[in-house]
């Protein structure tokens, strides 16, 4: 998936950006992170099938499915961001994409049951619409407010909407990163980023939709599987 594009459920630490995954992969954090997200979900997946009776099966293997796709545009992004960077001199993306791998060092820790009403379901087209007016009004600055707004609304319940929580967290966070640099075009690359993303959150939310079920039984698929952005 465009994970980003962040491509992440947070926890209230954030770390650092990890200089030496992101020099032993020569800068390429978003190619290299989705493969490790590939590794992850495959791995994982086969602990909540085992969990629900197969149940979860078609939810791994769609999260697997849109990784791969991601990696045919993730060189593309790669490549820009390699050559923008940011105040800490890392290329741009590198600032908000972590390392999946150590995912797999977290227990899966099974959560009480709650009532399935408590999700709350939303209108992608109706955010992107959103961030889209916005970012005309007053480019990244006025679409960061947007994406701030939604956020809040979706923290009203942390159990569901991972994913979704997790893009527009990381597009929260590169606006950041891109105000900071100094590179010319960090506003434009992360401006289309941001797009990217909400076209694949047309997607995602339809698998965050589809885990709210067990996420409600208490089974933390996906919610479990998001690593710490960084900062």
């Amino acid at each position: 998936m465009f994970t980003l594009l962040a491509l992440f459920y947070l926890s209230l630490v954030k770390a650092d950006p990890d200089n030496q995954w992101i020099n032993k992969h020569s800068g390429n954090c978003f190619t290299q992170h989705l493969r490790e997200a590939m590794l992850v979900n495959e791995t994982r997946g086969k602990t909540y099938s085992k969990l629900t009776h197969g149940k979860t099966n078609s939810i791994s293997k769609e999260l697997i499915f849109l990784d791969w796709i991601g990696t045919f545009a993730s060189p593309y992004f790669d490549s820009r961001s390699k050559k923008t960077l940011s105040k800490n001199d890392l290329p741009l993306l590198c600032e908000v994409i972590p390392p999946f791998l150590p995912v797999l060092q977290q227990e899966i820790k099974l959560n009480a049951p709650i009532d399935l009403s408590e999700y709350r379901s939303f209108s992608v087209e109706k955010i992107s619409r959103a961030i889209y007016s916005a970012h005309r009004e007053g480019q990244l600055k006025k679409a960061q407010l947007e994406i701030q707004k939604i956020i809040s609304d979706i923290n009203q319940n942390t159990r569901f909407n991972c994913l979704t929580r997790q893009f527009l967290t990381s597009m929260d966070l590169l606006i950041n990163v891109a105000h900071d640099s100094p590179s010319q075009g960090a506003q434009d690359l992360a401006w289309d980023s941001i797009r990217a993303s909400l076209y694949q959150l047309r997607l995602l939310s339809q698998i965050d939709r589809s885990a709210a079920p067990f996420q409600a039984q208490g089974i933390p698929i996906i919610c479990a599987e998001i690593p710490e952005l960084p900062h």
